[in-house]
């Protein structure tokens, strides 16, 4: 019986690991058909992402991002 529950629970991990992996390629592609469109890179598309999922944990995260930017074109 013990052994029963404990196949099930690894089954039941197995087939949402399953799932968040097809998740992931269909972020993937996702990311992909949006750079495409717009003339862009996928890795640009995913550092946007990035920020704005930063910037809506922490808050402030664009603004210090902006504000080094500035800094490193002043000083060139």
């Amino acid at each position: 019986m013990e052994k029963d529950a404990i196949k099930e629970g690894l089954q039941d991990i197995l087939n949402q690991r399953s799932k968040i992996a097809r998740m992931q390629e269909e972020v993937k592609e996702a990311v992909k058909a949006l750079a495409e469109r717009f003339d862009r890179k996928p890795a640009e598309i995913n550092k946007i992402i990035g920020l704005i999922e930063k910037e809506r944990d922490k808050g402030g995260v664009i603004a210090d991002a902006r504000n080094l930017l500035d800094e490193a074109e002043e000083m060139l």
